[in-house]
């Protein structure tokens, strides 16, 4: 065998053996959506800007959550789930280079149709669940987390314990503060219930 030869087979086996090259993806990137509402009489079609969330994007997501939920008194799944997307979407889809239409809607918040804050969502997840390595797992483990701290996940739960108990929803009466505040700032004499009657 000859030198070149013999070299040729090492630099193969040398090939072999190195990892290959890790495929880098950019934390930032296009989607398109192409979908219509549910009953047909509108589309929504559109390119993109999408910045995967980092760390401190994930705490405005939160904070930007918990703003649009602040003023419910009860929250239903549905609008836990609209304001979970339109958060996501607000801080990861850069709104300049969207199209008008995501423009005029304040980033999905104005319009009547889910379809397309759904689809961009849903588009958004999977490109940063491919950009994070993830699986589907990490998806279902990323939903687990949008439960709340309060919810443990099934598998951290033993047989034996109990539930946790249910929240109590707590609505006082605004007005009835009100009137209160009011007596105290005007300085009038200031009587219970129990002297009238």
């Amino acid at each position: 065998m000859s030198n070149e030869t013999h070299k040729r087979a090492a630099d193969v086996l040398g090939a072999r053996d190195s990892d290959p090259e890790p495929v880098t993806l950019s934390p930032v990137t296009y989607l398109k959506i192409d979908t219509e509402s549910a009953d047909g009489q509108r589309k929504y079609v559109g390119r993109f800007r999408y910045k995967v969330p980092s760390l401190g994007d994930r705490i405005d997501i939160g904070t930007l959550k918990t703003q649009l939920l602040q003023s419910m008194v009860v929250s239903t799944d549905d609008s836990v789930l609209i304001a979970q997307m339109i958060a996501y979407l607000s801080i990861t889809i850069d709104r300049k280079s969207a199209p008008e239409w995501w423009q005029n809607s304040k980033s999905g918040a104005d319009l009547y149709d889910h379809a397309p804050v759904v689809a961009l969502y849903q588009e958004a997840l999977e490109y940063e669940m491919t950009f994070l390595g993830g699986s589907k797992n990490a998806e279902a483990d990323r939903e687990g987390s949008d439960r709340g701290s309060d919810v443990a996940a099934p598998s951290d739960v033993e047989p034996d314990v109990q539930p946790p108990a249910q929240r109590r929803t707590v609505v006082a009466t605004l007005g009835a503060r009100s009137a209160g505040a009011d007596l105290s700032a005007e300085g009038t004499d200031e009587t219970s219930d129990e002297d009238e009657e």
